[in-house]
């Protein structure tokens, strides 16, 4: 897939605790909503959040993706033990 299918899962996670921690940083560090910075703000939590999606892609999933295939090849196979009158 390409890069964006590549980290989607990862966007879908990471959206709304991004969100949250965003909308609450804001008023700490600005003393203002995050609202009335749109629409940069907008632009720049999507930026983020991609490029925060990307690390997780990269430092996460694919080295889970890996291993579980690799334990998964190492696998004993099974045979399932054909049924008399199968169709």
């Amino acid at each position: 897939g390409g890069w964006l299918g590549d980290i989607s899962y990862s966007v879908y996670l990471l959206q709304t605790p991004a969100m949250m921690a965003a909308s609450w940083a804001c008023p700490l560090l600005t003393g203002r909503k995050i609202a009335e910075f749109a629409p940069w703000s907008g632009i720049a939590f999507a930026v983020a959040l991609l490029g925060l999606s990307y690390t997780c892609w990269r430092g996460f999933e694919l080295p889970a993706r890996r291993i579980v295939r690799a334990w998964l090849a190492s696998a004993p196979q099974r045979k399932v033990p054909a049924t008399e009158g199968a169709a």
